[in-house]
């Protein structure tokens, strides 16, 4: 028993031969096994998208808000759709915040910002107006309602 222990063998390797967790942290597996390990993410990387995802949780937030704005002007509950947009004021502050702490800038978490920020603060206003005032009015007050939608999405696609 004890010579099938000593020359007991773990993924092909003897016991002599194995190392612990701490060494194999510290082993270059890139250089190892280069072409093994394509598209399996090293340690900076899954840092890096820690970095991002903390900014993206944010701006999903603010995205949340303001489709639930939309919904809530769809029910008629223009209050509630009023404070959603005051929320994703908040979220929209507190992403850029993250961002810049975090180090977590990003291509993709400019462009996601600013789609949510169209949903929330060019969309999801017009469309509460319009369900709230600007229905009244025919294809006039559709039209108010699409150039502040408009003016809002030029408005982040000039400054992006």
């Amino acid at each position: 028993m004890k010579f099938v222990e000593e020359h007991k063998t773990v993924a092909g390797f003897p016991k002599s031969q194995r190392i612990s967790n701490e060494e194999l942290l510290l082993l270059d597996v890139d250089a190892l096994f280069p072409c093994a390990l394509e598209g399996v993410m090293d340690r900076a990387k899954l840092v890096r998208s820690g970095q991002v995802l903390a900014p993206s949780i944010f701006t999903m937030g603010n995205m949340a808000c303001g489709f639930y704005a939309i919904n809530a002007a769809n029910a008629g509950d223009f209050p509630a759709a009023a404070t959603a947009i005051l929320g994703g004021i908040a979220f929209d502050m507190l992403d850029g915040r993250v961002a810049r702490l975090v180090h977590g800038e990003s291509a993709f978490g400019v462009e996601f910002d600013s789609l949510s920020d169209f949903l929330t603060f060019g969309v999801a206003p017009a469309h509460m107006m319009c369900q709230l005032l600007l229905k009244d009015y025919g294809v006039w007050g559709y039209a108010v309602a699409f150039v502040y939608t408009l003016c809002g999405g030029l408005r982040l696609a000039r400054f992006n």
